[in-house]
């Protein structure tokens, strides 16, 4: 898992690139964005904010405002997703579930989705999780924080190498500033606008990155 600081300038960087390291080392030959959330809520609109704006620049991408994916048309995104895109690299986004110490920051992982019910099977390879939901009881319910990758998916472990993560508890180690959470009353339109903005700069950085789409 990688934890990166949206507050910091190097921040959309730093989500292409470990999300690159994931997708190169896939042997995908394409990538597909899967954005959740619900867009009359006020932090579920994250999902369809950078779906919106994504698909504007590259076609694979479910989750817009006018289709969004919610738990009730989950099925019906998840076989739209299996034909229209059935052999390639799917990067989920969501505005999701963590303890409070973290909230605001965005996880890299191989864990799945936090805010759609458990499905049969793994959707996405990774997920990009915008932290702006308090459960302090995730954790734990997830296994102690066991990752469940898709079959034949690979993990964030190289990319951490080469990335390296964002702990509250660590400091700046990697010469950038401690991460300092939100506190949930701070969450409002703008804050859930500025971060989509920078899940979405760093999914045209990956697009970028990896031959797809130029900047």
């Amino acid at each position: 898992m990688i934890r990166v600081n949206p507050f910091h300038w190097t921040a959309d960087f730093r989500l292409a690139r470990a999300l690159a390291e994931a997708y190169q080392s896939s042997g995908y030959a394409d990538v597909c964005f899967f954005c959740v959330g619900d867009p009359n809520d006020l932090i579920g609109r994250l999902g369809p904010l950078v779906a919106d704006e994504t698909i504007k620049y590259y076609p694979n991408v479910l989750g817009t405002s006018d289709r969004p994916v919610t738990p009730e048309t989950l099925e019906e995104r998840i076989q739209e997703l299996r034909e229209r895109w059935p052999d390639v690299f799917v990067i989920g986004i969501e505005a999701g579930f963590g303890p409070p110490q973290l909230l605001g920051s965005i996880e890299i992982t191989d864990r799945d989705l936090t805010t759609l019910p458990p499905q049969a099977g793994r959707l996405n390879d990774v997920t990009v999780n915008v932290l702006l939901r308090v459960d302090e009881g995730l954790a734990a319910r997830a296994g102690g924080g066991t990752s469940r990758p898709r079959p034949g998916a690979p993990g964030l472990e190289e990319a951490a190498k080469e990335v390296g993560s964002d702990e509250p508890a660590a400091g700046s180690p990697f010469g950038r500033e401690k991460f300092k959470p939100l506190r949930p009353d701070e969450i409002d339109l703008y804050k859930v606008q500025k971060l989509a903005d920078t899940v979405i700069d760093g999914n045209l950085r990956l697009l970028s990155r990896i031959g797809k789409q130029e900047i």
